[in-house]
């Protein structure tokens, strides 16, 4: 027996297929291929060993350079991580989600609104067994949020951002809650899972992959969700992979540690720029705010402001700030703002930028955490089950 054929998709790397939309369509209801999944998270431009021969990733490189691969080198992803994955498995723009403002929170009684139909529900239809092992961060405080109640038949791993590799224990990432205590977050069929507390969360998800797939009815395809948690902060890497990373720096160093052993996630996106708004059109890039440059700091958002230090930040608008348009064909390292030399492709495509924020749903995140989702409240645990849910 033919074993069926393995569809490998990654944010960055894809299998070629030539086809249609519509043949498309046919394809994957008259061939049912498997499909996995790797969820590479922040993951930078050149932080891979294509680009930068002093980070070691070797099976991204085999990916990357494979026959079948399709090697994209925009941007495609969104900049941060719910946002991206809610446009993953949704297949809709973060701000027609309403997670344009950025990541869900510890404690926020908040997440991807149930109307939404995730990718996994459609793949049911079609007799898919659908997987997920690792990070979620689409919201928890509520069942119906869950991975298990938007399609997947089987989820192991975290619920939110990050968590320490070997202990599971998460805790607010937002400066004025990281006072409050931390809470396990380590999760199998949305039951606690405390028997893991000596071992790497990079290990433990490859070992329950392949646990999936052999339980896994052969008769019948699968789609499988790998979003690895490594090497999000914090940066933890078992000692023995330390030998092949000869950065001159110790943060440096320790990112290809990281990307040697897991590589999945972490570092800047060269050409990620600021937090500004931006539009672009055929060879022309429009950016409201700071456009950034690859060395720069990320910026301030309100969600990470310390109350202490509040009165020190003053509000800013996006489309208050400053133009930068770029003819990306001329100009490619973004170096000479045309936007006064060029006012009327400016003025054009800043309607367009206000036209895309009038088209925007409504954010879902909620500021303030909700002390009923406290971890003390369950065992130490970021249990579900405190908040209502938007259906």
């Amino acid at each position: 027996m033919h074993a069926k054929p393995l569809l490998l998709l990654s944010l960055l790397l894809f299998f070629e297929r030539e086809c249609t939309a519509s043949t498309a369509n046919k394809f994957f209801v008259d061939q049912r291929p498997n499909i996995l999944f790797l969820m590479v998270d922040d993951l930078g431009f050149n932080d891979v060993s294509w680009r930068d021969p002093r980070m070691q990733t070797p099976e991204l490189e085999k990916l990357a350079f494979d026959k079948h691969t399709v090697l994209l080198n925009q941007s495609y992803v969104n900049q941060e991580c719910s946002p991206t994955r809610s446009s993953f498995l949704t297949g809709i723009y973060p701000h027609h989600v309403g997670v344009q403002d950025g990541v869900f929170q510890i404690m926020e009684p908040s997440g991807v609104p149930t109307w939404f139909k995730f990718l996994p529900e459609d793949l049911k239809t079609l007799g898919y067994g659908t997987y997920i092992v690792g990070k979620w961060h689409l919201g928890y405080c509520n069942e119906s949020y869950l991975p298990t109640s938007r399609g997947f038949d089987k989820h192991f791993g975290i619920y939110q951002a990050m968590a320490d590799h070997y202990t599971h224990f998460s805790g607010p990432i937002t400066r004025p809650m990281r006072e409050l205590d931390f809470g396990l977050d380590f999760w199998y069929q949305n039951v606690a899972q405390w028997g893991y507390g000596d071992r790497y969360s990079t290990d433990i998800y490859v070992e329950k992959t392949k646990l999936f797939l052999e339980e896994h009815d052969k008769s019948d395809p699968f789609f499988l969700y790998l979003a690895f948690q490594a090497p999000h902060f914090p940066l933890q890497v078992p000692k023995k992979y330390t030998m092949n990373c000869k950065q001159k720096t110790e943060d440096r160093r320790l990112l290809c540690v990281v990307y040697n052993y897991a590589q999945p996630e972490i570092g800047a996106d060269m050409f990620g720029g600021g937090s500004g708004a931006a539009v672009r059109v055929g060879k022309y890039k429009l950016i409201v705010g700071n456009p950034g440059y690859f060395n720069d700091w990320y910026e301030v958002d309100a969600t990470d402001i310390n109350w202490r230090n509040a009165d020190s930040y003053k509000p800013q608008g996006p489309l208050d700030s400053k133009v930068f348009l770029f003819d990306l064909n001329a100009d490619p390292t973004e170096s000479n703002n045309l936007a006064e030399q060029l006012p009327e492709i400016t003025e054009i495509m800043l309607e367009l930028l206000k036209e895309i924020g009038r088209s925007a749903m409504p954010s879902v995140h909620v500021s303030q955490a909700d002390l009923r989702g406290h971890p003390s409240n369950f065992n130490n645990t970021l249990a579900s089950g405190w908040c209502n849910y938007v259906d």
